[in-house]
């Protein structure tokens, strides 16, 4: 019976950092471990940055919800490659460095990803939002930490000159990614495909809630479960091919473009939200497909191509 051990973070603790109410954010690793132990590993969850867990003596450790690594990403990925170096890791240590910026979509744009036009900034650049909006010939913009999660820090400037004071604090602390405001997202939404094993296992619609763009639960968005068109989940198992591994699991989020075609917004290969609550029965795909990897000897692949 392999030991598996799901390395979450201490969200609790994390809502009561970021002044939520308690049970904000959404719990899926229980259910992970549920269909862990139905499958017939043995499995509990532990707080990623307990120093008293013994990560080596699992035969494999999975990594899910782990969403206070945003302000410390350097100890975390720090953390994976301890654990990396002494049992299984999913996914590995390189795929955790890789895919915590989100510099990872210059990657994949270059690979031919249709990626949302995206203009780079690092942190401490004195730039104009007006002038770089102008310059793109996009009138509205929004501008995001390259290290971020649940849009926390997103920042929406429906007037580029009325946002340059947030805007220059923003990049002040942050690499920054500044994009069009696809408006069809107040309208459309968008939509997120969960991968398992590089196959589409289910999708979400995520909507805003009425006068906002923000689609995450916590900012009043609502999900529902959607049965993708072929051409979307192709798109999906693309883009997932095309990160250079074979991730476990992955969740690609499409927005619609003006003239409605679908573009890639993120592609979460370390701690993505499944949403469980709407489609459970995915704890058990998930399940069977990281003991078929235990049992064929197989992680993560080492390594992304290139990084």
């Amino acid at each position: 019976m392999p030991d598996i051990l799901v390395a979450a973070a201490d969200l609790d603790r994390l809502e009561r950092s970021a002044g939520m109410a308690p049970g904000s954010i959404t719990r899926e690793d229980h259910q992970v471990v549920a269909a862990l132990e139905r499958a017939g590993a043995s499995a509990g969850v532990a707080h990623w940055d307990d120093p008293a867990i013994a990560w080596h003596d699992a035969d494999a450790v999975l990594v899910r919800s782990a969403w206070d690594y945003p302000s410390r990403r350097d100890e975390f990925v720090a953390w994976a490659g301890e654990v990396g170096a002494g049992t299984r890791l999913f996914p590995d240590a390189d795929v955790v460095r890789w895919n915590t910026h989100k510099s990872y979509l210059l990657e994949l744009e270059d690979r031919g990803a249709p990626i949302v036009p995206t203009a780079w900034l690092g942190a401490g650049d004195v730039v104009s939002l007006a002038d770089l909006a102008r310059d793109r010939g996009w009138s509205q913009v929004v501008a995001k930490p390259a290290v971020d999660l649940a849009g926390l820090h997103l920042l929406v400037a429906e007037d580029p000159v009325a946002a340059q004071d947030d805007f220059a604090a923003l990049v002040a602390d942050h690499d920054v990614l500044v994009q069009p405001l696809l408006r069809r997202i107040r309208s459309d939404g968008e939509v997120s495909v969960v991968c398992i094993d590089g196959r589409v296992s289910h999708a979400l619609h995520k909507q805003p809630a009425p006068d906002s763009w923000r689609v995450h639960e916590e900012h009043g968005g609502r999900f529902e479960v959607v049965r993708l068109d072929r051409s979307r989940a192709t798109l999906a198992e693309w883009v997932v091919a095309a990160t250079g591994v074979e991730p476990l699991v992955a969740r690609v989020d499409l927005v619609p473009a003006d003239d409605g075609a679908w573009q890639v917004g993120e592609v979460e290969l370390v701690e993505p939200a499944l949403y469980l609550g709407w489609v459970p029965e995915a704890a058990d795909r998930l399940a069977v497909a990281l003991l078929g990897r235990l049992a064929a000897g197989d992680a993560t692949p080492p390594g992304v191509a290139g990084h």
